[in-house]
């Protein structure tokens, strides 16, 4: 019998962020050098206009800053839509589960109310439909 703490199976090496940078950095080296051969390779000049400006730009430039314009309009839409998720999410957190939500009026009023006795639960009380805030509005003496 193996009596060994992890069942005799061995140890998977684990995984540290100095490896995970050093991981980071091999992978945008290889990026930038084929962003280096892209440039390289695409050296034609090509006549770009854009909202009125005209000019010549190396091939290879125009295409990486429209690429570039491309990932930050991704970005930007992303960004906006996180935000919009984290504003549900705190609204949810702070108000409470639907059926648990706490009722409007007076909770530690003594003796009797104006508008009568209380009105039984519902859309419609003895004096009418119940106002916004879940009241039945007030009788006129």
């Amino acid at each position: 019998m193996v009596s060994s703490e992890n069942g005799g199976r061995s140890r998977e090496p684990r995984t540290t962020r100095a490896a995970m940078t050093w991981t980071a950095v091999v992978a945008a080296l290889v990026v930038f050098i084929l962003l280096i051969v892209f440039f390289i390779q695409n050296q034609d000049t090509v006549e770009v206009h854009f909202l009125g400006l005209t000019g010549p730009v190396p091939l290879g430039v125009a295409l990486f800053i429209a690429a570039v314009a491309g990932g930050v309009l991704v970005a930007v839409a992303g960004a906006v839509r996180i935000i919009q998720l984290r504003a549900v999410a705190r609204r949810a957190t702070r108000t409470p589960p639907s059926g648990h939500a706490p009722r409007s009026g007076p909770a530690s009023s003594s003796g009797p109310t104006p508008s009568g006795p209380a009105s039984p639960p519902g859309p419609a009380g003895p004096s009418g439909p119940a106002s916004p805030a879940g009241r039945t509005p007030p009788q006129d003496r």
